[in-house]
């Protein structure tokens, strides 16, 4: 339950009336809630917030997306097409890990140089 007061942020209760807290153990739910941002724009919204909601919404269709293709096993050769590209992305999720490790040894490398 959401409660109002003048002039200070709402504060939220659970079902015993007990004020959901850092230590609740509803905390973690709650926040996933408030950081749930509607995909639609609200005329108090500035521009960068509009910008920031365009590239949220982008981003869940891109991880969307690469999940339904991580997940995928095709099986008629219509498909063909996504199978090699559930293929190819595999192989770059599994490739990522080893050229992080490579761009930070690089990176701590060059900054003992200077």
């Amino acid at each position: 339950m959401k409660k109002y007061q003048e002039e200070t942020a709402p504060k939220f209760y659970d079902e015993n009336d007990d004020e959901i807290k850092a230590t609740h153990e509803l905390k973690d739910t709650l926040d996933e809630i408030l950081n749930n941002q509607p995909f639609y724009i609200t005329p108090s919204m500035l521009p960068d917030d509009i910008n920031e909601l365009i590239q949220n919404i982008y981003s869940e269709i891109i991880k969307n997306d690469l999940q339904k293709l991580e997940n995928y096993q095709g099986d008629s050769e219509e498909e063909n097409e996504l199978v090699e590209l559930a293929k190819e992305y595999a192989e770059i999720k599994s490739s990522y890990p080893e050229f992080l490790r490579k761009l930070k040894l690089s990176t701590d490398f060059d900054s003992l140089k200077e």
